[in-house]
């Protein structure tokens, strides 16, 4: 006698979607996830993933209008070619007053030639009456280069406050090799020097290398005439 395969009315055989035992579909539920499972198989979902964070508004201690004057821009120079005489950028390199007196003068005499050289700055008046100067330089040095014989000066445009400054120098030799020096202008000077980081020299005709053609020289200082 066959034996008896009659279920209770409404009731099927289903799969758990966790373990894959069979099972009759009163014997499963719904989890959080969606998948129908036994009650082995069943998880509650983790407290864990109804926490937030309590969102902090950031307030600003104070806040008053900005003051600041609107920047004032330099011209910019992208070509120059030296002639002679006996400061390395001449004079006239700087227009107008601009940086007269020779922008990077060699104790030994030199020559520009004709070595490419782009060059800004600006001024801004900052909230407490300051004037903040920013100058930047980008030389590569021509084929008619002559970088004289001697430790070198470099003239910012206008002259620093009361406390003295510093900026970064890079010399990029042959356009492979980087050597970092640190720009320093001492407190009431417009008179700057570069010296090697690691040895500490100042910066020469021949100093941290010998200079000469494609040689790159990138330099730049911020400083306040006011303080």
């Amino acid at each position: 006698m066959p034996r008896n395969r009659v279920s209770a009315s409404g009731t099927y055989n289903v799969i758990c979607d966790r373990c894959g035992f069979k099972f009759k579909n009163t014997q499963l539920r719904k989890e959080w996830t969606g998948a129908m499972v036994c009650n082995d198989c069943w998880e509650p979902r983790h407290s864990q993933d109804f926490v937030r964070a309590a969102r902090k508004e950031f307030i600003l201690p104070f806040a008053r209008p900005d003051t600041d004057q609107d920047l004032t821009y330099s011209p910019t120079w992208t070509l120059f070619s030296g002639g002679g005489g006996d400061q390395f950028w001449e004079t006239g390199f700087w227009e107008t007053g601009f940086w007269a007196n020779g922008f990077w003068e060699d104790s030994g005499g030199g020559d520009a030639g004709n070595s490419t050289i782009i060059g800004q700055y600006t001024v801004y008046t900052d909230a407490d009456g300051n004037k903040v100067v920013n100058v930047r330089v980008y030389a590569t040095l021509g084929s008619t280069v002559d970088p004289g014989n001697g430790v070198w000066t470099i003239s910012v445009p206008i002259t620093n406050g009361s406390q003295a400054a510093t900026g970064e120098a890079t010399m990029l030799v042959g356009g492979t090799k980087a050597i970092f020096g640190n720009v320093t202008l001492p407190a009431s000077s417009s008179t700057a020097t570069i010296r090697s980081k690691e040895t500490g020299e100042q910066w020469a005709h021949n100093v941290p290398a010998v200079w000469g053609e494609n040689d790159i020289l990138t330099m730049s200082i911020r400083y306040s005439t006011e303080i």
